[in-house]
């Protein structure tokens, strides 16, 4: 998504676009529009739509989980629990 600033100088010819929104293409194929401030989580990536000088960037970086052995959290009575949409897995048991 865009915006378009006229020239500061009226002797310039033309203005630019200006980006407002990241725009990420999911694996559905489907694109949506962030603002920036927003993050989160796609096929075990992490993404953030920054604001930069040049306008909003979409920065995206990979992550590596804890070690998480499910037999071990099963054995000790806790529950495994996903989380960063499903990439990590944890154990939570009541004391």
């Amino acid at each position: 998504n865009q915006i378009y600033i006229p020239p500061k100088d009226q002797s310039t010819c033309c203005g630019v676009c200006k980006n407002i929104s990241c725009l990420y293409e999911h694996e559905n194929g489907t694109a949506v529009l962030y603002k920036p401030g927003k993050s989160w989580v796609s096929n075990c990536m992490k993404f953030d739509c920054t604001d930069t000088l040049s306008g909003p960037t979409l920065i995206s970086y990979s992550f590596s989980c804890p070690p998480f052995n499910e037999t071990e959290c099963m054995k000790i009575g806790g529950t495994v629990v996903s989380y960063m949409d499903g990439c990590c897995k944890t154990c939570e048991y009541l004391i």
